[in-house]
């Protein structure tokens, strides 16, 4: 015989899903924040998988590109930006 009722139980189960669930969708925003900033292998599979030469051409044609290192050896893309750039170069009303 158990002291806690099934009603308690279920709702209490409930409870652990809700926060569960709740805690899971805010590591999964920290985490996507976390790599806001992408090499250029990712970046150019998160626009959706072109290749190094196209890339490029993006980035002559005003990609913004973030150099780091005494050498900007090391780029970086900002996510927001390839949004931003892909939004402003978005043909609309064809």
């Amino acid at each position: 015989m158990s002291v806690l009722s099934d009603e308690f139980l279920n709702r209490l189960r409930e409870s652990v899903v809700s926060i569960v669930r709740d805690a899971f969708q805010i590591f999964m925003k920290e985490k996507s924040d976390e790599s806001r900033y992408l090499q250029q292998k990712d970046a150019r599979a998160y626009i959706g998988g072109i290749d190094a030469t196209d890339f490029n051409k993006l980035v002559n044609d005003g990609l913004p590109e973030i150099k780091l290192g005494p050498s900007n050896k090391h780029k970086r893309y900002d996510k927001r930006a390839i949004d931003e750039y892909m939004l402003t170069h978005t043909k609309k009303g064809v």
